[in-house]
């Protein structure tokens, strides 16, 4: 075990690795799946009384770490090579990897530290999808577009409204509206489908429905969108 939890704090304790078997681990880690109480590491930006853990730790000082309910979806045994266990985690926001790698090393008897962390996917993206600065510069102009994803790929959580022509153009103007044609529509932010200056629609940006009435959060300002608000 560390201090930090991880392979940059200083060691506080050493301990022989028992034997692991897949079914004994598998067993271990199902007392970590789903809603779970984390204490999170004392070297971390969480705050309290306005300053963050790991301020009163290198300075010293003691203080507790409170528990949080965190998530994990999934914990998957990916390899074992001498004392390094490898996982796969899903797991929702606000879980620490560190503190989880520390638990479960308590539970299996031997304490454990995060030696590595790759994060491979985030929301609906995935690392699959990514590609290099290296790779991207051998690219052409046409291949490096062809990696591009759409820029409302971003908010494809939030409930879609579609505009009509008219109903486009006011939005684009920053004007609020009222809509008929959405009484299901949950409260809070959506993202706008609407048209510019073709009949194609397009993203438009985010806004926010009380409802009753539709008011532009963040719009997109590109070229397209500009001739179409400027166009009479």
């Amino acid at each position: 075990t560390t201090t930090t939890d991880d392979a940059e704090g200083e060691v506080v304790e050493r301990r022989d690795v028992p034997n692991i078997t897949q079914d004994g681990l598998h067993a271990v880690l199902q007392g970590f799946i789903g809603n779970i109480a984390q204490t999170p590491p004392i070297y971390s930006a969480l705050k309290r009384a306005g300053r963050p853990l790991y301020a009163y730790a290198r300075a010293g000082l003691e203080v507790q770490a409170q528990p949080r309910t965190v998530r994990i979806d999934a914990i998957e045994w990916a390899g074992l090579e001498g004392s390094l266990l490898t996982l796969d985690v899903r797991c929702g926001k606000g879980t620490y990897i560190r503190a989880l790698a520390r638990d479960i090393g308590q539970a299996l008897g031997c304490g454990a530290h995060l030696a590595a962390l790759r994060r491979t996917a985030s929301g609906g993206f995935d690392v699959r999808q990514a590609c290099t600065l290296d790779a991207l510069r051998e690219l052409d102009a046409q291949g490096a577009q062809s990696h591009l994803l759409p820029v409302d790929c971003l908010v494809q959580d939030l409930p879609r409204v579609d505009l009509d022509m008219p109903q486009s153009a006011r939005m684009l103007h920053g004007q609020s509206m009222t809509l008929d044609t959405a009484p299901d529509l949950p409260l809070g932010s959506v993202r706008l489908h609407g048209f510019t200056d073709s009949k194609t629609p397009c993203f438009l940006g985010i806004a926010r429905w009380d409802g009753h009435a539709l008011s532009p959060q963040r719009l997109l300002s590109n070229e397209e969108l500009q001739h179409a608000v400027n166009t009479p």
